[in-house]
């Protein structure tokens, strides 16, 4: 889910993968492998993210696990909506 998250982080900031690849310092096809979950998520990617987004990497951990339960539970009421807002956010 850690991968779910970069990619909502990224969009929400409105920002393309080739802006966030070249901030991050990493190849356009690398980030994208990274956001769909082909390659596994390092601490320089979590920082790179972090300083492009201005935001704290246990924020990133906290998308990551709010959707995973999200996913696991399936949660009524409000929260399921702000979860479909997410992923509609996120999509592509």
């Amino acid at each position: 889910m850690l991968h779910d998250a970069l990619k909502i982080v990224r969009k929400f900031h409105q920002t393309s993968i080739e802006a966030a690849a070249k901030s991050i310092g990493v190849s356009v096809s690398y980030l994208s492998e990274l956001e769909n979950g082909k390659k596994r998520i390092n601490q320089d990617i979590l920082k790179g993210y972090s300083a492009t987004f201005n935001m704290p990497i246990s924020s990133i951990y906290l998308i990551a696990e709010h959707m995973e339960r999200i996913d696991k539970k399936g949660v009524n009421g409000v929260s399921k909506k702000i979860s479909k807002i997410i992923k509609w956010i996120a999509e592509d």
